[in-house]
């Protein structure tokens, strides 16, 4: 489950069954892994079908369930997972991500050269660019816009994605939106054993996009030369490693090294920053986790959350949009002992709001209420 929007989906399943309810998973098509919640799988892998709708509304009776929890907010689960569809039945729907996902961004989305074989269909694709992205954004505004009527509660991840999930739908605001921060992921972390090193650590899928790891490289590529002694790791796999490999050799960047999916905790005792550079997130779970052991996170500013998460030049940095130059300098300014020391406090510190047991009392309360509600 390398996810952090599984992780967290799975933490507050685990947390809700600790607590004495009785938790299901249901999912469109089989995982690899072992599961210790029962999982249910839909007949229909794709579509809105009635098939799809039986199975639900059947299996809402045979395990009398309560509520469902829809993870797929940002998909088209919602014309499922909804009150126009399932019965008897509260349905919560979770959004896992900004509401503006990468529309704001969208032309850096794309991935779309135009050196290689297939330059002369990319031109033309480009040239249609600025239709899709209209598109986009009318077709995300119509499902941002069913999925609040049609849900009877709507779950963010920060306070600021409310206003922008509103903005994004182009509607007036409703009651049965609200915040819900992810918790923390690790419960007890000994600071004792944490030995920093000049370490600057990435953490995620190796994709084009939303991670956009060229962008980090780009910023290393400022910085190496200026920070002797300090390396870059990155942790994670995916589609776009050989192409990210290839800008390494580019570049020459010497310090730069690939080590694939691994349990991050033993990284974040060594490194002393994560650095992030997507078009987009949700409140990732890289920046609490890895602010638990003292690395100081840093971002681009393309995601409102970041704020709830990072105060600038405070526990970490905030950098405006795709300024590799004020990036690199604010990463080269933790060769300095005394920066890197007082961030790294202020990190540790500034958790508060993540703490695991009050996001867990403020699910479980909101479960609580919509279940009292419709008795």
């Amino acid at each position: 489950m390398r996810g952090g929007t599984e992780r967290v989906v799975d933490t507050i399943a685990h947390a809700m069954r600790n607590r004495g309810h009785s938790v299901y998973y249901m999912s469109r098509r089989k995982v690899d892994g072992e599961y210790d919640i029962p999982c249910y799988f839909l007949p229909d892998e794709e579509g809105n079908t009635q098939k799809n709708i039986d199975y639900v509304n059947e299996l809402i009776k045979v395990l009398s369930l309560d509520i469902i929890v829809n993870e797929g907010g940002n998909t088209d689960d919602i014309y499922l997972i909804s009150k126009e569809h399932i019965l008897n039945c509260v349905i919560v729907t979770h959004l896992h991500f900004s509401p503006y996902l990468s529309l704001n961004y969208f032309y850096k989305d794309r991935y779309m050269p135009l050196w290689c074989k297939s330059g002369f269909v990319n031109a033309l694709k480009w040239l249609k660019a600025p239709y899709n992205r209209r598109l986009s954004i009318r077709n995300t505004g119509q499902r941002y816009r069913y999925m609040i009527t049609h849900s009877d509660k709507v779950i963010t991840l920060a306070p600021t994605y409310i206003s922008d999930l509103f903005e994004m739908a182009k509607m007036a605001s409703t009651n049965n939106v609200e915040a819900i921060f992810n918790p923390t992921s690790f419960s007890e972390v000994d600071l004792s054993d944490v030995q920093k090193e000049n370490i600057v650590l990435s953490v995620g899928r190796l994709v084009f996009s939303p991670k956009k790891i060229d962008l980090l490289l780009d910023v290393w590529e400022k910085a190496e030369q200026r920070m002797p002694g300090w390396k870059l790791q990155i942790l994670g796999g995916g589609p776009d490693e050989d192409r990210l490999k290839k800008i390494c050799r580019k570049k020459q960047l010497k310090y730069v090294e690939f080590l694939g999916f691994q349990p991050p905790a033993e990284y974040y005792k060594r490194a002393k920053a994560v650095c992030l550079t997507s078009l987009y997130e949700g409140t990732p779970m890289v920046i609490t986790e890895a602010m638990q052991y003292g690395c100081v996170p840093m971002a681009y500013d393309t995601f409102s959350a970041v704020h709830d998460m990072i105060e600038d030049g405070k526990n970490g940095f905030v950098i405006s949009p795709f300024d590799a130059e004020q990036y690199a300098d604010r990463l080269v300014s933790l060769t300095s002992e005394n920066t890197f020391n007082h961030l790294s406090k202020c990190a540790t510190q500034s958790l508060g709001k993540f703490d695991y047991q009050d996001i867990m009392n403020k699910w479980e309360q909101m479960f609580i209420n919509l279940s009292d509600a419709t008795k």
